[in-house]
C-alpha cells in the first residue's frame, strides 16, 4: 500500500491539526488534535502504552481519553507497523472483541474484521474461571482471544483514513 499522503508530511508540532474522515457514514471532514505522546504512520497515529495494565474496557476508555480508539488493524501494513514497534514477549489489547454476540468479532470502529491475523487454533474461547474470551490481543506478531478482565498493555490509534 502506497502511503497517502507522503509519511514525512505527518509529523505534528504541538497543537498541530490533522484532517480525518470519522468513517463511511460522516457528514464531511473534521479535525483532531494529534497528542505529542503518540507517533505517525502512514494513516494513523498511534500510542503503545507498554508501562501502563488494564483490563479491556478500562483501555478502551484510557484511548477515549485521548480522542482515540483501541487500533483496529485493518491491513497488513498496520499489523507490520505494530509487530515491529511491539514486544514479543508482551500482549496488548487491540480493537477486536465478540462481547456482543460470541463468534462474531467487531472492530473498535463498529466494522466486521475483513483482514484476519489469528494465531494458529484462535480464535478458541477458552473457558476459564466461567468467563470465556471474548477481547483480542497482540501476541508475537499475531491475534488471540483472552478474556477482558486481563490487565494488559494497550495500543490506541487516532485514524486519519478509514478503510
Amino acid at each position: 500500500m502506497k502511503c497517502v499522503p507522503p509519511a514525512s508530511s505527518l509529523t505534528p508540532a504541538p497543537g498541530s491539526q490533522i484532517y480525518l474522515m470519522t468513517g463511511t457514514n460522516a457528514v464531511a471532514y473534521g479535525s483532531i488534535m494529534v497528542p505529542p505522546s503518540y507517533s505517525m504512520a502512514c494513516t494513523f497515529a498511534y500510542r503503545i502504552y507498554d508501562k501502563v495494565q488494564l483490563n479491556y474496557s478500562d483501555a478502551e476508555t484510557r484511548c477515549q481519553r485521548d480522542r482515540a480508539r483501541l487500533i483496529a488493524i485493518k491491513t497488513p501494513e498496520q499489523q507490520r507497523i505494530m509487530t515491529g514497534k511491539t514486544s514479543r514477549s508482551e500482549a496488548y489489547w487491540i480493537g477486536l472483541d465478540d462481547r456482543a454476540t460470541e463468534g462474531d468479532f467487531v472492530m473498535s470502529d463498529g466494522t466486521k474484521p475483513t483482514y484476519l491475523n489469528w494465531d494458529s487454533g484462535q480464535p478458541n474461547n477458552y473457558i476459564k474461571f466461567e468467563k470465556d474470551q471474548d477481547c483480542a490481543m497482540l501476541f508475537q506478531g499475531t491475534w488471540n482471544d483472552n478474556q477482558c478482565d486481563q490487565m494488559l498493555r494497550f495500543i490506541c490509534e487516532i485514524p486519519f483514513l478509514e478503510f
